[in-house]
Order: structure tokens, then sequence, then C-alpha cells
């Protein structure tokens, strides 16, 4: 008999500068860390926090993407790929877009948090 593995949760994000969706974020990872999750974290292009991360534990993946580039949708495919999340789940309205494209014809479900409707 093999043991289970854990759940998987792929967070995927903009980037990690001094913002709400990354304070939430530092919040939340150990939280599902704490009930067994694997966690990732996949972030669109560089930020000042991504030490403050790192120094908690965390190795964001960050794919220094270029507004625009289509490449960013296979790269994004790869990586899910590579991590098999149980869910993925997307901050903000760009990662929401090129993560949903990437994962057309998939079943992991995605949870999509707006921090921001109105921008």
């Amino acid at each position: 008999m093999s043991a289970q593995r854990n759940r998987r949760v792929l967070h995927v994000t903009t980037g990690l500068k001094f913002g709400g969706v990354e304070t939430l974020l530092l919040d939340i990872l150990p939280m599902f860390q704490q009930q067994n999750w694997d966690v990732e974290l996949i972030c669109l292009r560089f930020g000042e926090l991504i030490p403050l991360f790192q120094r908690r534990g965390f190795s964001p993946l960050c794919l220094d993407a270029k507004k625009g580039d289509p490449r960013t949708i296979l790269r994004l495919k790869r990586e899910i790929d590579a991590f098999a999340p149980d869910v993925v789940h997307l901050h903000l309205f760009e990662t929401e877009t090129l993560t949903s494209l990437a994962l057309l014809g998939s079943a992991i479900p995605q949870i999509v948090t707006r921090h921001n409707p109105e921008t």
C-alpha cells in the first residue's frame, strides 16, 4: 500500500511587492502547511518581498514574464503540470486570465480572488 500524498495548492500572483495580496499570502501559506498541504507559489514578476517569503521557508518561482508575452501561458502550464496541484488559487486579474488559459482542458479547480475589483 502506497503512502497518501499531501494535497497540493498552487498560488499564482503577479508579483511580490508590498501590498495586500502579498500580506495575505504571507498569512495563509503557513496555514495551508499546518493543515498538511504542499504549497507552491508562482509570481509573474519579481518583487522586493521575495527574500521575506524565502526567510519564511517558501521558494517563490518568479517567471520574469513580460506583459503580453504568450509564452507566459506555456510556462505556467509547464509549472502547473510539474507541481500537479489539487487546486490553483489565482490572485489578481492578470494571473486569472493567463493561468485560466494555461489550465484550459484541465480538471484542476481554480479559486479566483479579485483583490481590487474596481481597478
